[in-house]
């Protein structure tokens, strides 16, 4: 009997997250949940009125009436609770405060230097934090969980950076256990690939699951959705995209590896590649001080040796995707990271290579395509598994409790 009860508990629990879900996208009544999730008008009506009381749905008014009584329409709370977003980069700390549909309520982006410590990086993002919970004491005060996107290899479950290779003083920091330690509020920490190919998929509107997202900025990064899931790998380190060769034979570049895409395609090797050619452009508007950023808007703005380096990059990187493609046939590759900011002078050439490496089988189903935010993918991405997690069997207790709080009226 014990059994069967935990099974019921079980089976209701999934319903609420897959209405949870529903609402997520759109403003639905009760008896459109019903037909779409299939099961019974009282059943819907019970979760229904558990997510009254706690907070987490709200009664927006009446809906037009499709022959019958007019059907009151529910809306997901957004603001019962919310989310922090944080993106741990070579150069930059960004920090979000987010409501339940990832909207940015506050963002605050920091210079980060791969010599910080850990705990350095723990006190600027604290003090982001109070930042917050001053600007925005109600929300700040309901934040139920915390998503880390770091740049680089991740061990999810248990939260701890593996040989980052951007940020050497991180390795084996258990980020997920120092964060729920200092802030007392469950951490979620994976790789910035992985949760940009997440932000994608939450946000862009794709109806295939299958993608490929690739970061191109300090280092080479992909993040691999196989039916709308993060493939990690036995260890975590699936998508290392960088340290692979296409070129036997090439230069050694950041990864440490001969030939591999990084050794062309890294911004350290990009900005080396940039200084070598500088004398022969003396009318580019490039300097020796300038970053991957702006050599990437430069080339979109038709810079003659920015087009030039990006354009070799390109081709680089579409030998390496063209692998991609012809391994795993995904429905989109979509480029994010600052050289992504270049468009056309980086997706032309990085297509071009695609024609002529690829299988017609694969070619024809995989479509190309710019981040549709910016550089910002990460901070989206973080966001969305901090929800994911929520919006878990194992968060949905947790955001009961934070959404039923006594709201408080802001200063």
């Amino acid at each position: 009997m014990r059994s069967e009860t935990l099974d019921l508990n079980a089976i209701r629990m999934q319903h609420t997250l897959i209405l949870l879900r529903k609402l997520w996208y759109e403003d639905i009544s009760r008896a459109e949940l019903s037909r779409r999730i299939g099961l019974s008008r009282s059943a819907i009506s019970s979760i229904v009125s558990e997510l009254l009381d706690v907070n987490l749905v709200l009664e927006l008014g009446l809906g037009a009436s499709l022959g019958g009584r007019k059907p009151t329409i529910l809306r997901l709370h957004e603001n019962a609770a919310c989310l922090l977003a944080v993106d741990i980069g070579k150069r930059h700390l960004g920090v979000a405060l987010m409501d339940l549909r990832c909207n940015i309520i506050e963002q605050v982006s920091c210079e980060h230097h791969r010599e910080y410590s850990p705990e350095d990086t723990y006190e600027e993002l604290e003090q982001v934090i109070q930042g917050f919970k001053k600007k925005h004491p109600e929300k700040a005060t309901r934040i139920a969980t915390i998503g880390v996107s770091i740049a680089g290899p991740v061990n999810y479950k248990t939260g701890q950076v593996i040989q980052p290779p951007s940020l050497p003083s991180w390795n084996n920091e258990n980020v997920a256990a120092a964060l729920s330690r200092r802030f007392n509020t469950p951490v979620y920490v994976d790789n910035d690939a992985n949760l940009g190919a997440l932000a994608e998929l939450h946000f862009s509107g794709i109806s295939d699951q299958h993608l490929i997202y690739l970061k191109c900025a300090t280092g080479i990064g992909a993040g691999i959705l196989i039916d709308g899931k993060i493939y990690r790998g036995v260890s975590g380190g699936a998508g290392e995209i960088g340290h692979t060769s296409i070129n036997e034979n090439g230069p050694v570049g950041p990864s440490g590896y001969p030939g591999s895409l990084e050794s062309y395609v890294s911004g350290a090797m990009l900005l080396q590649r940039m200084l070598e050619l500088l004398p022969q452009y003396p009318q580019s508007v490039l300097r020796a001080d300038s970053s991957l950023q702006h050599l990437a808007l430069s080339a979109k703005a038709g810079d003659e040796l920015a087009t030039l380096i990006v354009q070799e990059a390109g081709q680089h990187l579409g030998i390496a995707i063209a692998n991609v493609v012809n391994l795993f046939s995904p429905g989109e590759v979509i480029l994010g990271g600052d050289l992504s900011l270049a468009e056309e002078a980086l997706l032309e050439p990085l297509q071009q290579m695609l024609e002529q490496r690829t299988m017609l089988i694969n070619r024809e189903q995989t479509n190309v395509r710019l981040t549709r935010f910016n550089t910002l993918t990460s901070l989206y991405g973080a966001g969305v598994l901090a929800l994911y997690e929520l919006f878990s069997p194992t968060g949905l207790k947790h955001l009961y409790e934070v959404a039923r709080q006594p709201v408080l009226t802001e200063a």
